[in-house]
């Protein structure tokens, strides 16, 4: 895990970028940002359309905003908007709570397919990419980790989420080398399968985490990885173990049964601050 040093400030802890919200979705923008940075990112900026940003606005304390289209949906503009933000960020994650029009699925394309850093797509974005999602992630400039759920999982695949089931290791295992990503396949033993065939599997399987913004959550503590300078591998791997012990944390305070995806991020904290005493 990155472990700051005496002389470390905001400025060296990487600032990462998420790509996320919309009207009435900006909570999982607000997840995911809150939760990079209490996974040590020195700064976290939301983009969304200017009614999500003006909603997160209302919302954000530590967290920073910005807006890539002025309507509900991309323009043509919105790429280079976004590239403007780019040059000062070390990573991005790209997905939660965003629009599904037809801009925003040429953005996401776009994004996948020229940003130039590490990138975590996740929830909307991948169902926007479909089964093309190779063609968009072949020859990208920087790592890519796409992160779905079953659902998400069948649609990149073009198979019913049953057959998915069936076969966890063997589907996230073929989807890694088509695309050339890390592919975390969320559920019950997280499956993170990379393009060379090698796969990994998370020890935790808490039933709490199967909540609303969990997935959210995990995309921020990913993004602050990267932001932090660990590979694609080495972020996909303990963002997702770092996210099942925090619910640990958090279910110790709550209970299990009523878990919400806002405790995550404070007990994404106490993690990290234990693992790193072990």
């Amino acid at each position: 895990l990155p472990r700051p040093g005496p002389s470390d400030h905001k400025g060296t802890a990487g600032h990462v970028l998420l790509i996320a919200g919309s009207a009435g979705k900006t909570g999982a923008a607000l997840l995911a940002a809150r939760a990079a940075l209490r996974a040590g990112a020195g700064l976290s900026t939301m983009a969304s359309t200017a009614a999500g940003q003006a909603a997160l606005d209302a919302k954000a304390v530590a967290e920073m905003t910005a807006s890539y289209c002025s309507g509900d949906d991309p323009d043509g503009a919105s790429y280079d908007r976004l590239v403007q933000l780019a040059a000062r960020m070390k990573a991005a994650g790209l997905g939660p709570g965003i629009p599904t029009g037809p801009g925003m699925a040429a953005l996401v394309r776009r994004l996948v397919a020229e940003w130039p850093t590490p990138m975590v797509v996740d929830a909307d974005a991948l169902n926007l990419l479909g089964q093309d999602v190779a063609s968009a992630t072949v020859s990208a400039p920087a790592g890519r980790i796409l992160t779905p759920h079953p659902g998400e999982m069948s649609r990149l695949c073009g198979l019913p989420t049953g057959e998915i089931g069936k076969d966890r290791l063997g589907h996230a295992r073929r989807l890694a080398e088509r695309t050339h990503t890390v592919v975390v396949l969320k559920g019950a033993r997280t499956i993170i399968a990379l393009p060379d065939g090698t796969a990994h599997i998370n020890p935790t399987a808490n039933p709490a985490l199967g909540t609303a913004g969990s997935g959210d959550v995990l995309t921020g503590v990913i993004t602050a990885f990267l932001g932090q300078g660990m590979s694609p591998a080495q972020a996909a791997c303990a963002g997702v173990f770092v996210h099942g012990q925090s619910a640990e944390q958090a279910v110790s305070s709550v209970g299990s049964h009523n878990l919400m995806a806002s405790d995550l991020p404070d007990a994404i904290a106490r993690t990290l601050e234990d693992l790193r005493k072990s």
